[in-house]
């Protein structure tokens, strides 16, 4: 007989019976109380998901009494559809990741891991001879992936302007080397990407960063944590010990710059020096409490509205909890 998909998946704005179909027989597994917490990263090697990585180092899981197992994926929703299949416990995403809760996926986002500035830059060529951010008026700009933050910057960056939110224009171009050889070819005028990244790029010659979005968005939910709601209910505990076990290791994070910077450079593959830019640039926008400002979710809503995710704002309200912060216990 043949099973009817989750309403949630069909309505999703990516393929993800295809997502479900290629990870799911690597990863479906029943959850057993012998089995240590599985814990994944949307991405492996952004800076955003590194108290993870941190907090293994320095044995704030154990100090909490978890054993855990982390993993990475390849983007939000692969993660979200092992989230699904009961094949990952916890998940460490981008704040716009509650979206697919808005559309049905069974999770939490249990804390606002990091709001700060998105620290996400345009890069053009090197030689480019585009000085003021008014000339980008028409210009058309490379995203990774419709839908996404990436995408949404250049239009909110439009709107700020007074331009529309369409005033740029965005293309989903793919990854960075295809979006790369597409401004030296003319074929788009920039490309939206991670701080990090647009540093390397720098050091390298092959590029440089000429906006900051962080300059013009300012309070925004840049990171989350996603429980699936079955161990939530089951539960609730782990999710009070790993947030504990997180905000140990930011509080060391931020108290131990050039440790951290030694456990995370290997994660990020990435010399010493832009570690080093980057842990500057973003440790400080870890929150400490994880609660999510009613200003920043207003403006995620409106976010999902211009990137076409939804007719209207969703409840922000049914996306989130709060209840599983320490200070919560």
């Amino acid at each position: 007989m043949q099973r009817s998909s989750p309403s949630w998946i069909a309505r999703a704005t990516v393929p993800w019976l295809w997502v479900i179909a290629v990870i799911g027989p690597a990863f479906i597994s029943v959850a057993r109380a012998d089995q240590p917490l599985r814990v994944a990263k949307a991405v492996a090697y952004p800076f955003a998901y590194t108290p993870v990585d941190v907090a293994e180092a320095i044995g704030a899981f154990k100090k909490h009494g978890l054993d855990v197992e982390v993993s990475a994926f390849t983007g939000a929703p692969k993660m979200q559809a092992a989230l699904a299949s009961d094949s990952v416990d916890i998940g460490v995403g981008s704040g716009t990741d509650m979206s697919f809760i808005a559309k049905g996926a069974p999770v939490m986002d249990i804390c606002a891991a990091n709001v700060s500035p998105p620290p996400l830059a345009l890069l053009v060529t090197k030689n480019n001879p585009i000085k003021s951010v008014d000339e980008l008026k028409g210009k058309t700009i490379g995203t990774s992936t419709p839908g996404s933050i990436i995408e949404w910057m250049p239009k909110e960056l439009s709107r700020i302007k007074g331009w529309g939110k369409d005033g740029i224009k965005t293309v989903a171009a793919g990854d960075i080397a295809a979006m790369l050889q597409a401004i030296r070819t003319n074929q788009l005028d920039g490309f939206v990407t991670d701080l990090t990244t647009g540093y390397r790029m720098e050091a390298a010659g092959e590029a440089r960063i000429f906006v900051r979005f962080g300059d013009y968005v300012k309070d925004f939910i840049f990171g989350g944590i996603y429980v699936r709601n079955g161990l939530l209910k089951q539960n609730p505990e782990v999710a009070r010990q790993f947030l504990a076990a997180w905000f140990d290791a930011v509080a060391y994070m931020k108290s131990h710059r050039d440790e951290t910077i030694k456990i995370v450079q290997p994660v990020m593959h990435v010399g010493p020096d832009i570690a080093g830019r980057t842990y500057d640039e973003m440790v400080g926008g870890f929150s400490d409490t994880g609660r999510f400002p009613p200003d920043a979710l207003k403006l995620m809503a409106r976010s999902f509205v211009d990137l076409g995710i939804f007719e209207k704002e969703p409840d922000m309200s049914k996306l989130y909890t709060e209840a599983y912060l320490p200070s919560q216990k």
